[in-house]
């Protein structure tokens, strides 16, 4: 849980996790669906997935009992070199080094290297220091202390320097280029992606399905999206594109207020439409379903379908029998994408 999340954001679903999935057993038996909605809220949702997958691997292969080779630890799901040392030192108290974000700013700024970060040298490098600097016993609790030391007081911008136990053995701080190291490599510029979705309303349900197993936000529930763009304003076809990917025969109620989200790769712009549904079957291209309001809180959704969702909440009392205004402009789509 720790990968990409502060610990202070990890410890209430920390708990709710270790409630609903006490044991590793427990954990491989249980549906993905209750383990993405356990850990929903979270973001990385690549990340429950690969829990749920590893445990299931230590059931089948180890009996239920974690390894406590790095090696062995690096075959499962979701686990690289890194989290492999972290649970080999800490869980197991083997002498195995660790390189996460931290720890990289930490030894960067150490040792002064005023290189970028993702040259394969500069890494080999950096996982060479890791382990010489380890110490032949309680490796875990120092693997611990490194990782604190760079999320407390050697922090990205505006490092505690005074605070820091190091500063005397610091190259960066005695050269005065704590602000400086590390070097990162110039980034690529985040794409923004426009996204029409389609709130498909049928009485008391709403049609939705879960996403594919691979890609963003995979295994969560959603409702029929298409990439948009401004080059169609036209609400027939509009209508047309969603109903040629859901199969069902649409009328347009209302825009609602889009919702932007921000991804670690990728800004997205999500533009939901409400429809009520006039008939049809369902598309044999994905697995459409209607869920009633009821069913709601058993499923796994991502932050911006909730939020599509609350908006959809707070409309039902209106879509019922006043139209919602359409937005002055409608987003052109281009054609579904079919799995």
């Amino acid at each position: 849980m720790l990968q990409q999340t502060q610990v202070t954001t990890v410890i209430p679903y920390y708990k709710r996790f270790l409630s609903s999935f006490p044991t590793v057993k427990v954990l491989a038996q249980a549906s993905l669906q209750k383990v993405l909605k356990s850990w929903e809220g979270m973001g990385y949702y690549h990340r429950a997935r690969n829990l749920h997958q590893a445990a299931q691997v230590v059931i089948e292969k180890w009996r239920g009992k974690t390894p406590s080779d790095p090696k062995l630890l690096e075959t499962l799901p979701g686990i690289g070199r890194s989290t492999a040392g972290a649970i080999a030192s800490i869980a197991f108290g083997k002498r195995a080094p660790i390189l996460d974000g931290n720890v990289r700013r930490v030894l960067c700024r150490l040792f002064a290297i005023r290189e970028g970060l993702r040259l394969p040298h500069v890494q080999e490098r950096l996982w060479k220091l890791s382990e010489e600097l380890l110490p032949i016993r309680r490796a875990g609790p120092f693997n611990q202390a490194l990782m604190e030391l760079g999320a407390t007081v050697c922090l990205p911008q505006r490092p505690m320097c005074l605070l820091c136990p190091l500063r005397d053995q610091c190259e960066a701080q005695r050269l005065g280029l704590q602000d400086q190291i590390p070097i990162r490599s110039s980034t690529r510029p985040i794409p923004h992606h426009r996204i029409a979705v389609g709130i498909i309303l049928k009485g008391r349900s709403l049609l939705m399905g879960p996403r594919p197993d691979r890609g963003l936000l995979a295994g969560l529930w959603g409702f029929p999206e298409i990439p948009a763009s401004k080059t169609t304003q036209d609400k027939q076809a509009l209508c047309q594109a969603f109903s040629d990917w859901t199969g069902f025969e649409l009328d347009l109620v209302g825009l609602l207020k889009p919702v932007i989200h921000v991804y670690s790769h990728r800004h997205v712009t999500y533009l939901p439409y409400l429809f009520r549904c006039q008939g049809g079957t369902p598309s044999r291209y994905y697995p459409w379903q209607w869920v009633r309001w009821s069913q709601l809180p058993s499923y796994p959704f991502s932050v911006a379908t909730r939020r599509m969702l609350d908006q959809v909440k707070a409309q039902r009392p209106s879509t019922s029998t006043e139209p919602l205004p359409l937005a002055a402009e409608s987003p052109g789509l281009y054609r579904p994408y079919l799995p």
